[in-house]
């Protein structure tokens, strides 16, 4: 009787150890996996992060950009009415310098 039990106990011991060690790699594989998804998880927020901090940089400079343009753009209203003053003034003075030639 002695030998029953202990191959009835051989027996269960082999396919709870079987069975243990699926259990264990299974657990060792949904383990891996969620790391991976973790790891996956935490590049995508970086990847996130990083294009949300180029958008901000990127409208910091168009904004940095329209403000230059509008600049400019009052230079250049200035400039050209200076030059259309000179060209009155060149006008003028050619004029004068013609009558004063024909005296």
């Amino acid at each position: 009787m002695d030998s029953w039990i202990q191959i009835a106990l051989t027996v269960v011991t082999v396919l709870g150890s079987g069975a243990a060690f699926q259990f264990y790699t299974n657990r060792m594989k949904m383990k891996a996996e969620e790391r991976k998804g973790a790891a996956a998880n935490n590049d995508t927020n970086l990847y996130r992060d990083d294009l949300k901090a180029r958008v901000r940089n990127l409208e910091e400079l168009l904004a940095h950009s329209a403000e230059e343009k509008e600049k400019m753009r009052g230079s250049i209203l200035e400039l050209t009415a200076e030059v259309h003053s000179l060209r009155v003034k060149v006008e003028f003075l050619e004029k004068e310098n013609e009558i004063l030639k024909a005296r």
